[in-house]
């Protein structure tokens, strides 16, 4: 079993302050100091919210400054960037730093910055094509210029592993045509956590794929006296964050729909929220429906940083303990 964490970089604040970057530095470096095995980083454009607008210049950065752990991409904008630039990137992290990048990608939403950095029309439809020439560039080094001309990647690539954010059946059966692993999002009904698994199983086999790939299940964790109190603290703080970050998001098209405030009470209900013996029991229940031996954590949903750290190492000292087959491998899982 892997345990990661995840760098939202958010901040209830409406400002561009840098604080909450060096805070991820921070995490980073305490995540290491206590055993964790991963962190990774995410990206959004234009939200004072939450401030890294580059998944993959962060990991560069946290990647030249931790020794053990690996650091994923949580995701990077696959639609904002060419397939073969990525590949290149993530071919040279991987070298320097003795194989510890993850790349994790994702198809993003319709807004403001897929009109500057992207193709609408490609997004709509070029994912999963883009998916596999990453897959294949990271796999072979092979560029294909034209129908007659291939040149090398440079640096020559070595083995990364992959994995997709899939929040529909549609990015799901992406992943599954490429055989990458998908992360099983935390805002999810546990009826549908198990549905996306179902799809991915029929669309892997159908491609010729393993039906049961090493999958990630993202989940709030707060640690507190009784869960009660935990699931008070995180409501008071992660539910507006959420709501302020989606309402300041600027879009090509409005969305159809958002998650109302409501809908996201119940959603931090179905979090690993309490004292170890509660998160635990709650971790376990996810595993056992999932079948996802790999956590990705969110631990700062609070913003404060001494939860935050205590959250770190509570999940490590107090919790883990306490999970289905909690031994902890050291290897990269692919």
């Amino acid at each position: 079993m892997r345990f990661a964490q995840i760098l939202f970089t958010g901040t209830l604040e409406d400002s561009r302050t840098v604080h909450p970057l060096e805070q991820a530095v921070n995490y980073a470096k305490a995540a290491e100091a206590l055993g964790w095995d991963e962190v990774w980083t995410t990206e959004h454009q234009f939200n004072p919210h939450v401030v890294n607008p580059c998944a993959l210049t962060l990991a560069s950065y946290l990647l030249g400054h931790t020794e053990r752990l690996t650091i994923g991409t949580g995701v990077v904008v696959l639609p904002h960037t060419h397939p073969v630039r990525l590949a290149s990137q993530a071919s040279l992290l991987q070298h320097i730093s003795g194989g510890r990048l993850r790349l994790g990608l994702g198809r993003g939403g319709q807004t403001l910055e897929l009109g500057l950095f992207g193709d609408p029309d490609r997004w709509r439809s070029g994912f999963a094509d883009d998916l596999a020439e990453i897959k294949h560039l990271l796999a072979t080094g092979d560029v294909q210029v034209d129908i007659q001309t291939d040149v090398p990647l440079v640096p020559t690539p070595t083995a990364t592993p992959l994995v997709v954010a899939a929040t529909s059946e549609s990015s799901v059966q992406a992943a599954a045509a490429s055989g990458v692993p998908f992360i099983i999002g935390f805002p999810f009904p546990d009826a549908f956590k198990t549905q996306l698994l179902d799809a991915y199983r029929k669309a892997a086999e159908s491609h010729g794929q393993q039906g049961d790939a090493d999958h990630w299940l993202s989940v709030v964790v707060h640690a507190g006296s009784s869960r009660e109190q935990a699931l008070k603290e995180v409501r008071e703080h992660f539910i507006p964050w959420n709501l302020k970050a989606m309402a300041t998001s600027r879009f090509l098209e409005p969305p159809t729909q958002s998650i109302s405030a409501q809908q996201w009470e119940g959603i931090v209900g179905l979090q690993a929220l309490g004292t170890p013996e509660d998160i635990a029991e709650r971790l376990n229940e996810l595993i056992e429906l999932t079948g996802a031996r790999n956590l990705l954590i969110i631990a700062d949903a609070t913003f404060d940083t001494q939860q935050t750290l205590e959250n770190l190492e509570c999940i490590m000292t107090n919790v883990r303990p306490l999970l289905t087959g909690h031994t902890v491998t050291q290897a990269v899982s692919a």
